[in-house]
This record gives structure tokens, C-alpha cells and sequence, in this order.
């Protein structure tokens, strides 16, 4: 781990809530059949993600430009973006993607983040364990 990439651990570590800091029904059942304990591996969390929504909506996604593209042509679609703070490149993007009109609801797990556009929720950044 490279030290850029430490010291963000460190401020999540810091500021990431757990479950109990979630009110919206929409995300507290989305973290607990989707991302409780499933977070850490991509690959579980995309197969237990595909169980609850359809697997054409689930699109791993590594720059903001395909984010761009993806989210404005579609509803309920999740993104799956890697690495936001492998550098300080990704970190800006990732900040840009936070900022941005098109995305709603935004769920940080350090390793990735989730990115989800339903129009039904209003705009939130969750930063979890």
C-alpha cells in the first residue's frame, strides 16, 4: 500500500459510519443483502448485487468518462468504480463523480465506491465500514 493510498485508509477508518448511521430504507436494505460482508471481495459483491437487481443494470465502470456516458442514458443503474484512492488522479475523479448533477446516491467502501442513479432518491454520500 502506497502511502497516498495509507493515509486515505487512515481518514476512513476515521470517518466512515457503520450500519446503524443509515436511515434510508433503500440503502439499509441494500447493505444488508448486498454489501455487509461482501464488501471486501468485488467479485461476491457483484454476484449478491445481481440477485437483488438485474445484472444489465450492474456495470463496472474505471474512468469518469464511461460515468458520463452510462448514467444520464439510464435509471437505476449501478456503477461499480475501483480503486477512488489508488492516486491522487482517481481521488479527483472520484470527487468530480461525487459533485456531479447525474449521480444520487454514492456509497464508499474505501476499495470501491458504488454508484447509483435512481431518481427516486435524493442525493447521498454514504462512507461505510
Amino acid at each position: 500500500m502506497n502511502l497516498f493510498k495509507l493515509k486515505h485508509w487512515f481518514i476512513h477508518i476515521l470517518k466512515a459510519k457503520n450500519e446503524y448511521s443509515i436511515h434510508s430504507p433503500f440503502m439499509f436494505e441494500l447493505y444488508y443483502s448486498c454489501i455487509k460482508n461482501k464488501s471486501k471481495q468485488i467479485e461476491k459483491l457483484i454476484i449478491s448485487l445481481g440477485k437483488h437487481y438485474s445484472k444489465d443494470n450492474i456495470n463496472i465502470v474505471n474512468n469518469i468518462e464511461e460515468i458520463i456516458e452510462i448514467l444520464p442514458k439510464s435509471e437505476d443503474k449501478i456503477l461499480i468504480y475501483p480503486s477512488q484512492y489508488k492516486n491522487k488522479s482517481r481521488e479527483t475523479e472520484f470527487k468530480e463523480i461525487i459533485n456531479s448533477p447525474n449521480t444520487r446516491v454514492i456509497v464508499d467502501l474505501f476499495s470501491l465506491a458504488l454508484i447509483i442513479n435512481n431518481p427516486k432518491l435524493k442525493k447521498q454520500y454514504y462512507r461505510l465500514r
